[in-house]
């Protein structure tokens, strides 16, 4: 489903070259459950960036389904990422002024999906994700755990193949934050391809692959779970 070749992402720092990532080599199969750790600015999140079609690398080739997607242009990636890809971050990035409906249904609003399809599929979620009571709330309004079971429910709304979260426990007390994973982790068991990155090893521990990375390369890929 995913296969990265000899990827590399450098950016230039102060005038001297930082190799985010060097040459990194990975194939993700299609339902898989996989983390990605390692310390600060080991390149964790650029790889994850690049996964979701959110920065493109320097050199190297991205396959997704397929399609090798480093040529693409702008509007291209846009349209790849709206279909295929869904994003769960630690800081939510709810719309304030919408509520958990409207914040759920935005990207079948951005698609062009008529009201009565976005009303149906959200109910689905909405009810799935036991925020029955709160979809006429506000994010400041909902808990930090409600917050993010609606920003799943928007990465999830339009069906992607593969869904990417970058510390999505980080901002969430311990109760909270399992109750985040063990959505995600049911997501994942009704073939979900699912990528965290993290830096809990608790969390990374339970995921069906672990990846760690290091100084802009993978160390370590081994089984877990």
């Amino acid at each position: 489903m995913i296969e990265l070749r000899e990827v590399s992402r450098i950016f230039s720092v102060g005038g001297q070259e930082v190799r985010a990532m060097d040459r990194i080599s990975l194939a993700i199969e299609p339902g898989e459950y996989l983390s990605i750790m390692g310390p600060s600015g080991s390149g964790k999140s650029t790889l994850l960036n690049i996964l979701g079609l959110l920065d493109t690398p320097n050199s190297g080739s991205y396959l997704l389904e397929g399609q090798d997607v480093t040529s693409l242009s702008d509007r291209q990636l846009a349209a790849t990422r709206s279909r295929k890809i869904g994003f769960i971050f630690q800081f939510f990035h709810l719309i304030p002024r919408l509520t958990a409906r409207q914040n759920i249904e935005l990207p079948l609003l951005l698609a062009g999906v008529p009201r009565r399809q976005r009303l149906e599929r959200s109910s689905r979620l909405i009810e799935a994700f036991g925020l029955a009571d709160r979809p006429h709330h506000r994010p400041d309004e909902l808990s930090g755990g409600q917050r993010q079971r609606v920003a799943i429910a928007r990465a999830v709304i339009n069906e992607p193949a593969v869904l990417l979260a970058d510390e999505p426990t980080g901002n969430l007390d311990r109760s909270s934050g399992a109750g985040i994973v063990e959505l995600m982790e049911d997501l994942n068991h009704r073939g979900l391809t699912l990528v965290v990155v993290t830096h809990d090893p608790e969390i990374g521990e339970r995921a069906g692959r672990q990846i760690r990375v290091v100084d802009g390369r993978i160390v370590h890929d081994s089984p877990g779970g």
